[in-house]
């Protein structure tokens, strides 16, 4: 769930009660099923396999709608198991939106290392994607167990404060987390922010992917699409018109890391993670 720009705490809390009641509709209605433990997850693969019913697993991205630390439970209790505490600015952190290369930098507010901590105690999953560096290494040296970037990509080929510097992506290695490689465009090749004229295909999600891979290993190699409506079609790789295409990134890719990168190391993490 996208927490992005609330015009207030109480309206973001709304809206991610709102997307939560969504889901738990869809669940009741058969078109989903809702994973949050390990053994939903084994439940869900293994009934997969006949019905390719989509399995959700909820994410925050900005913790907006979490009013106050104390309220962390509630959130976990009607099944929310990654939280990403910022996209832009929040009560928590600095976030960095879609990226810009003359923003302000800043780190966790005391607000945020506290809820950090009562994430780490109640078994969440951070998601670091949308928060600035100087956050992200603060909540890393709490030594906080279960980290991945959903989507986000390597900063040495894109040079925005909305991608990962060579340290992040080892450090998230480290903690045996994974980094999914955003299929935006101008998250791919800047170049493209300034002409839209230019050729951006999944070769560029190769040369991000190696460059993770280079240095946390393909282990930690996912795909992190963010083809969730925020960008369209004219934005997206060529090869890419619908979430139909995706498997055609395994074209790309070395035949070894092929399945890890679009299946198991996800999984993997999920099992790793999750209650």
């Amino acid at each position: 769930m996208g927490c992005k720009s609330p015009r207030s705490p109480d309206q973001a809390q709304a809206s991610a009660l709102a997307h939560i009641d969504l889901y738990e509709t869809w669940q009741k209605r058969g078109l989903v099923r809702l994973v949050k433990s390990v053994a939903d997850l084994e439940h869900h693969l293994q009934l997969w396999r006949s019905d390719r019913k989509p399995g959700l697993v909820m994410l925050m991205e900005g913790a907006s709608p979490i009013l106050d630390v104390r309220d962390l439970p509630k959130w976990w209790q009607r099944g929310v198991r990654i939280v990403g505490l910022t996209w832009s600015n929040t009560r928590y952190g600095t976030g960095v939106g879609g990226g810009d290369t003359d923003a302000k930098p800043g780190g966790l507010t005391p607000e945020g290392v506290a809820l950090l901590s009562e994430m780490a105690e109640l078994g969440f999953i951070w998601d670091i994607s949308h928060l600035a560096e100087e956050g992200v290494r603060q909540g890393l040296e709490t030594q906080f167990a279960r980290v991945c970037a959903s989507h986000a990509n390597a900063r040495a080929l894109t040079p925005t404060n909305r991608h990962l510097s060579d340290d992040v992506i080892r450090a998230i290695g480290e903690r045996d987390g994974v980094i999914g490689v955003v299929l935006c465009n101008a998250f791919l090749d800047m170049r493209f922010d300034e002409d839209k004229s230019i050729p951006v295909t999944l070769d560029r999600v190769r040369l991000h992917a190696e460059y993770i891979a280079n240095l946390a290993g393909w282990e930690h190699v996912g795909i992190g699409s963010d083809l969730d409506g925020g960008f369209g079609l004219e934005e997206s790789p060529a090869e890419i018109e619908t979430v139909a295409d995706l498997h055609k990134i395994a074209f790309v890719l070395p035949p070894h890391a092929r399945e890890a990168v679009l299946s198991t190391n996800w999984l993997d993490f999920l099992r790793r993670s999750l209650p």
